[in-house]
């Protein structure tokens, strides 16, 4: 089912490529149109939140009423959503959505010539079979080298005892850093990226500009770490940044829709400041969900941190311009939200006092 939507997801995505010619510019603009489309069914799920809230003394009162009838009072429930016209599935529906696009976008970025180039598979075969080829030539040689170089160095050893002992010998680290190296050009995540690299120019079928403003979308973070480790400077840490900055943004966003939520929670509060002692062993949803909410703020971004340093470049962009757009998002539905409840008291039923 996923490769069903990265497909559909990577026609998109290469449609608007094939008219901006730019492979950042076009996760841009993918992001904004999913972030369109996507806009209504989050502010019908916040309205359905709002909604249910309200109602949550209702769902109490039927709760305790029959308490001992279940199916009577799921009876009695589901009409109180159907009255209210508040879907109890909306948000199942919104989460599955949100999964569905996350792993789509995962597999399109990472694997751009099966997804949004539509390379037959037989030649992206053909080229990694080329690759791994040289990669397999470049550590043999490697290996045949320090074995060389081992060889003299006992020759040397043997027939001057007198001299230096610690002669200097193959770096170990180095030998492993050539062999893991060509390791991580098998994966095949990875693969694409460089066959993208290697035949792009001259083959039209596998190639994409993945440079954006300066930056190659194809780096996967997690392969730069030991060039970093042996060169802390600016440009090995710009693989970092653009991860680093959509966790910044992504935790901005939900403190920002945690706050929404407790306004809900206040509502939701508003509307049982009646009751004569608030029961604390059975919170509101509202409540519920902003405790939910507050434990999400930081694992979340922080898991899908570790997710775009094991992913190219391209799915930090795509995040990070998805939650900047978030935040956005966040207050225009509190805005329309603001407008909906002020609508509402200004149309009261004969009898109703506006507090």
């Amino acid at each position: 089912m996923i490769n069903f939507f990265a497909n559909i997801l990577g026609t998109l995505i290469n449609f608007i490529y094939a008219i901006v010619k730019d492979y950042g510019v076009a996760i841009i603009i993918f992001t904004i149109l999913v972030k369109v489309l996507t806009f209504f069914m989050t502010l019908k799920q916040k309205q359905d939140s709002l909604k249910t809230a309200k109602i949550q003394a209702q769902i109490e009162g039927l709760k305790e009423k029959y308490k001992n009838d279940k199916l009577t009072l799921n009876q009695k429930t589901l009409e109180l959503y159907k009255e209210e016209k508040v879907s109890p599935f909306s948000t199942c529906l919104f989460f599955i959505i949100q999964i569905i696009l996350l792993f789509a976008m995962l597999s399109v970025v990472s694997y751009p010539l099966t997804y949004i180039k539509k390379t037959p598979k037989d030649k992206i075969e053909k080229y990694a079979n080329i690759i791994s080829e040289e990669r397999s030539n470049i550590n043999n040689k490697v290996k045949k080298d320090e074995k060389d170089k081992k060889d003299v160095i006992e020759i040397k050893e043997k027939n001057d005892k007198n001299k230096n002992e610690e002669i200097s010998k193959p770096k170990k680290e180095e030998i492993t850093e050539n062999v893991v190296s060509n390791k991580q050009a098998t994966n095949p995540r990875a693969m694409e990226m460089d066959i993208i690299k290697r035949f792009g120019k001259d083959d039209k079928d596998v190639d994409l500009k993945m440079s954006f403003l300066g930056l190659d979308l194809t780096i996967i973070p997690k392969n730069e770490i030991n060039n970093l480790k042996n060169n802390f400077s600016f440009k090995n840490i710009i693989p970092f940044i653009l991860p680093v900055a959509y966790v910044v943004l992504s935790i901005i966003s939900s403190m920002i829709s945690l706050k929404d939520m407790e306004k809900l929670t206040k509502e939701t509060n508003k509307i049982k400041k009646n009751d004569e002692k608030k029961d604390e062993d059975n919170p509101s949803f509202a409540e519920t969900m902003a405790e939910t909410n507050k434990n999400m703020v930081y694992i979340t971004p922080i898991l899908m941190f570790t997710v775009t340093l094991v992913s190219p470049l391209a799915l930090a962009l795509y995040w990070f311009v998805s939650a900047l757009l978030s935040i956005i998002e966040v207050k225009l539905i509190d805005i329309i939200l603001k407008k909906e409840q002020d609508l509402n008291k200004n149309k009261l039923k004969p009898g109703e006092i506006n507090e």
